[in-house]
């Protein structure tokens, strides 16, 4: 009797423990390799940023034209290739997704120099509200209940972030909480912002059961977006749509 009393209690002990113990955040990793054109030798210096909205969360220096991000919660990430010489290399990923994404690096055309491009509005966001947004975009996967905090702040110190409003609006989502999240989305989409914010719209009024609203943003996703793939399989569900 008592050793199997002895036994029972260690069962005890043992479940409680394991209930105790919190669950760990689901993690995901990025590999990557870089090509070049034709064959060509990868560039001795290269760098590779990770981007979340617009917050860099992670950069490296690859030498032998592979990369690694460890780590990253799932969500959808934009990578960015730099090499002096070459054209620069934007690409949107999502993880987890590809076991592995194959980037290619062309030569810059002769008589062309490099340069980037960056829209006016980027200048007037403070440093001290993308310190804010970088630390949202990084709990998004994990607390986006700590992550919406970060990005008000971001908002407050800079009103007209859009990438703030959106990044609130997709933790919104996440949760289920529509309502907010078509407010945030809203607010995103009256400030400079990427065509794929309407399709986030569209989604959370599809969940609503609106259909109207939800084919409205795809029309503008479309007449916003450069032709594409993407484009193209827009204009085919909204031919779909109408012709229901």
């Amino acid at each position: 009797m008592r050793s199997a009393m002895t036994l029972i209690g260690t069962v005890c002990l043992a479940l409680l423990f394991a209930t105790a113990v919190p669950a760990r955040p689901v993690t995901e990793v990025l590999r990557g390799i870089i090509k070049v054109t034709a064959d060509g030798e990868v560039p001795a210096l290269v760098r590779v940023q990770l981007k979340l909205l617009s917050a860099t969360v992670g950069e490296a220096f690859p030498r032998d034209g592979r990369f690694e991000f460890l780590g990253l919660v799932p969500a959808r990430y934009t990578i960015v290739v730099e090499a002096p010489g070459y054209e620069t290399v934007i690409r949107e990923v999502d993880v987890p997704g590809e076991w592995l994404t194959v980037l290619e690096l062309r030569p810059q055309r002769k008589n062309t120099q490099k340069t980037e491009v960056l829209p006016i509005w980027n200048f007037n966001i403070p440093d001290s509200a993308r310190r804010q947004l970088a630390a949202g975009a990084r709990l998004m996967g994990t607390d986006c209940n700590e992550a919406i905090e970060h990005m008000r702040k971001a908002v407050r110190i800079y009103a007209a972030y859009g990438d703030a409003h959106r990044g609130m609006a997709e933790c919104y989502a996440k949760m289920n909480e529509l309502e907010p999240a078509v407010q945030e989305f809203k607010k995103a989409l009256e400030q400079p912002h990427e065509p794929v914010v309407h399709l986030q719209l569209g989604n959370i009024y599809a969940k609503q059961h609106n259909a109207g609203l939800a084919t409205y943003q795809l029309e503008l996703f479309v007449e916003e977006v450069k032709p594409g793939p993407a484009r193209d399989r827009a204009l085919e569900l909204l031919s779909r749509r109408r012709s229901k």
